[in-house]
Order: structure tokens, then C-alpha cells, then sequence
């Protein structure tokens, strides 16, 4: 939607920076406020399978913009961190309206509404890196780069870096991160700048290994969301490299990140199809993770149970009820068979009552059906009753009819949708009565998403979001 809402889309998504420290997930939890949206063209990209600082990948073209000019003087604006702010207002205002299920990312990246970018320039020009502070030169850095003014924000991050050189190790430290953090948070990552200031970084040594870990994190988060698989594994491996040099509390404070790298790494033996390798650096994640959190420890512990279909014949699927896209009015053949022998199936588990995730969920599906339906994927919705639907209690074959509906008629998703009729039998210790578990959720371990080849392996598990779409489609790419 670069000025033609019909014809490319973006998405949202926002970062927040705060304190100097890691999430128990391993996520990197910024350093300075500043919430900005990604915009990217609904198209995707193809795989990136070489090194993207090796091989810079070029802006895509900006389609013409028919938006009105601006006008805003942004005369009260005191300091240039605040034009950075100036982007997350104009692009909010612009997408606020947009569902997410109309919404994708791109592997890469592209730029903000013209009208951002030409915003961000306005309130700059009353600022320069010559009369900015020495601490308002990394907000003057973000802002240059929201207004594509990439000379100017490498003028403004080496000023910075200058000054820091001259403080303590851990001061020096933590602002070649915040430089690095900049140029990965810019709406197109600047990948081979920012390398130049993580090998600075890596250069401090121990005294700076929580910086080193947090900067090779966020790389690793990046280049898999890329499925850039040599990014992906250096950055893991140099995360741990950073994480040995840990002692004492900082030790303990970061085991948790440590166990995430490990899954990380396990992650990335799966993409590979190295289902043993992915076991046993499962085993090393688990035993990391042992006594951490529970928000650290179950994502673990579920990919170990899942790891046990990888590369091995994938359950039958049962269903009460089947209807395909094709037909929408009328009930499949009973004996539907999924997956589809001969042809790779993606099996998603779902539920009706799910809103934000699952509309990216639709989103992906909708844009892997459009580019591989016609080569032979097949996708299939796997839901079960609960006996009420959209908090109303209904009864179960007003409740399928009701399921059906929502996925191929209001949603006029490209899918079949296999419905299991739940049963419920035995009470709780509230006098409720108590649902079964459903033949799937058994044979899938608990669900989630399933990609099988068609010789009728599972070859791929794991949630079907925006940061592991090019994965899924780049494995599907390879089993057509």
C-alpha cells in the first residue's frame, strides 16, 4: 500500500526498547523507546540462503504517492529523538484501520509511506549532527534513517561511537549495541553497518559479553525470520561464544537466554532436516532450562515432545465432519483422507475463537495457497467443537455448521476443514463437565502447525506466525 492501497499491503509491528537486560524467552527487549512499524510488500521474497551482509539485498521500487504534502512544522519538537517519534505517529494514523489478516511482512523489509518518510525530514531539518548533544546523537541516528537519509545517520551513530570510545568498557559497549540495534530496527535493516559496529563490539572481549549477547540475538532473530540459514547459525553459535564468558550472577541472569540459543540451534537442525541433531541439542536446551521459568522451560519441553513424529509417517487425520473450499455447501466424502497422499499437506490446528494470531495465521495461508494451491499443497484446518461457539452455547451440529462457515464463507479461506465432534464425559472438581481430548491433539501432541512431504513424513513443526513464514515456505518450495 506504498500510495496504492489496492494493490500491496503492510504490516505493523511494534518495538520496544527499554532496560539492559534479556526476556526469559531470549527475546531482546530494546534499549531505547522508540516504536516503529515495519511495512513490507504483501509479495514476499525468494530465499535468502547466502549471507545477507555478503549480499545486501536492494530496497524494492516505492510505487508513486497520490498523499497530500506535509505541512506539519514540528516547531515544538525540542530534540531529534522525538522526529523518530514523528514516523511511528504518521505510519500509526495511516494502518491503525488495517486487519491483520490483510497485513504480511516481507522478508527484507521496505520503506515507510512517503508521507512518513517526508515528515521525518521536515522535523529534521532544524537538527544536525554538528549541533546535536553528544546524547541526542542516537535518537538524531534513528531519525535519519526513518528519513532515508542514510549519509546523515552514519554521520550521527560514528559521532556517537567517537565519544563512546573514550568511556568505560561496559559504557562503550552498550552504545556500539544501541548503534547496532538502530540500524537493525530501521524499516529496511541495514545489515553489513551494523557489522561493522558488532565486530567492534565482539573486539571488547568478556567485559562485554551481555552486549555481544544481545547484539548476536537480535541478528539470530533476524536472519530466521529471513531463513538465512548461515546468518542464522553463526549469530546462535557467536551468542553462545559471548554467553561462556559469563560469570557469577550474570551467569545465572542470562541462563535462560543460553537455554533459547540451544533451541535455537535445535530449531535450525530441523530446518536442515537433522531430526537427531535436533534431539540432542533439544536434551542440552532442556537441561539448561531446568528450574528456569515455566515460560522458559515449556516451549522446550513441547519441541521435545514434537521432535518424536519429525521424519517419521504422520498420524492419520480424523474428523467428524469434512468440507473443502471448492465445495464449500456441501459435506466431503466421508473417508477424507489427510494428508494427502502424494503431495505436501500443511495441517493447522485452529480454533474459531482466536482473532489477533490466527489472522496472521490466515494471512500466511492465503499467500502459500495462492503460490504453491496450484502445485499440489494442500492446507487443511484442523478444529474441534467445545460445545459453544463465540461465548454462546450451542449444540454441537449447530456448532460445525457455524465452524464451516466462519473458515469458508466469512473468511473464504482457501482450506478444507476437518471437524472433530468433541466428546465430554467425567466432571471436574467444580461439578463442570469435562471435554476429551481429541484424536489429533493426541496424535499431533497437543497441535500447533504440521508440514508432511508427500511420501507422508512430518517434515516440519512449529507456529505458523510472521517470524517463521519464510521457513515454512522455503521447505514447501523444496518438497514440490
Amino acid at each position: 500500500m506504498w500510495g496504492t492501497p489496492q494493490s500491496t499491503q503492510t504490516s505493523r509491528t511494534s518495538r520496544v526498547r527499554t532496560s539492559r537486560m534479556m526476556a526469559v524467552t531470549g527475546t531482546v527487549i530494546r534499549a531505547v523507546i522508540t516504536m516503529g512499524l515495519v511495512q513490507t510488500h504483501a509479495s514476499g521474497a525468494q530465499a535468502i540462503t547466502t549471507h545477507p551482509r555478503e549480499t545486501p539485498v536492494a530496497a524494492a521500487p516505492v510505487a508513486p504517492t497520490t498523499e497530500p504534502s506535509v505541512v506539519h512544522s514540528f516547531a515544538r519538537y525540542t530534540r531529534p529523538g522525538e522526529c523518530a517519534a514523528a514516523r511511528v505517529w504518521h505510519e500509526r494514523q495511516f494502518w491503525r484501520d488495517q486487519r491483520p489478516d490483510t497485513l504480511s511482512y516481507s522478508r527484507t523489509g521496505l520503506p515507510e509511506q512517503r508521507r512518513t518518510v517526508e515528515a521525518v525530514r521536515s522535523c529534521l531539518s532544524r537538527f544536525s549532527v554538528a549541533t546535536t548533544a553528544p546524547w541526542d546523537l542516537l535518537g538524531l541516528g534513528q531519525a535519519y534513517l526513518a528519513a532515508e537519509q542514510e549519509t546523515d545517520a552514519d554521520a550521527a551513530f560514528a559521532a556517537l561511537s567517537r565519544r563512546a570510545a573514550t568511556d568505560s568498557v561496559q559504557g562503550h559497549a552498550w552504545t556500539l549495541y544501541q548503534i547496532i540495534d538502530a540500524y537493525l530496527g530501521a524499516a529496511q535493516p541495514h545489515l553489513a553497518k551494523a557489522d561493522v559496529y558488532v565486530q567492534q563490539l565482539d573486539a571488547l572481549g568478556s567485559p562485554a559479553a551481555v552486549e555481544r549477547i544481545l547484539a548476536h540475538d537480535t541478528l539470530a532473530k533476524l536472519a530466521r525470520a529471513r531463513d538465512s540459514v548461515p546468518m542464522w547459525e553463526d549469530e546462535l553459535h557467536a551468542a553462545l561464544t559471548a554467553a561462556a564468558a559469563l560469570t557469577g550472577e550474570r551467569q545465572k541472569e542470562y541462563g535462560s537466554a543460553v537455554a533459547t540459543f540451544y533451541a535455537g540451534l535445535a530449531e535450525l537442525k530441523q530446518r536442515q532436516g537433522d531430526f537427531v541433531g535436533m534431539a540432542t541439542l533439544l536434551r542440552i536446551a532442556g537441561n539448561k532450562a531446568s528450574g528456569m521459568p515455566t515460560e522458559v522451560s515449556q516451549p522446550i519441553t513441547a519441541a521435545a515432545g514434537e521432535v518424536g513424529l519429525l521424519g517419521k509417517p504422520a498420524p492419520l487425520v480424523q474428523a467428524t465432519v469434512w468440507v473443502d473450499s471448492s465445495s464449500r455447501s456441501n459435506r466431503a466424502a466421508v473417508g477424507t483422507v489427510r494428508p494427502v497422499p502424494g503431495h505436501p499437506t500443511l495441517l493447522v490446528f485452529t480454533d474459531p475463537s482466536c482473532s489477533d494470531n490466527c489472522y496472521v495465521q490466515h494471512a500466511i495461508v492465503r499467500r502459500l495457497a495462492a503460490k504453491y494451491g496450484s502445485r499440489g499443497l494442500n492446507i487443511t484446518y484442523l478444529v474441534h467443537t467445545s460445545g459453544y461457539y463465540r461465548n454462546q452455547l450451542v449444540p454441537p451440529d449447530s456448532e460445525m455448521v457455524k465452524i464451516i462457515g466462519y473458515y469458508l464463507n466469512e473468511l473464504k479461506l482457501p482450506v478444507t476443514v476437518a471437524v472433530w465432534n468433541t466428546t465430554f464425559s467425567g466432571t471436574r472438581d467444580d461439578g463442570r463437565v469435562l471435554a476429551q481430548p481429541g484424536p489429533n491433539e493426541i496424535a499431533y501432541a497437543g497441535g500447533g502447525t504440521f508440514l508432511i512431504d508427500g511420501t507422508g513424513n512430518v517434515r516440519l513443526s512449529m507456529t505458523l506466525a510472521r517470524e517463521t513464514e519464510a521457513i515454512v515456505e522455503d521447505v514447501i518450495a523444496s518438497l514440490l
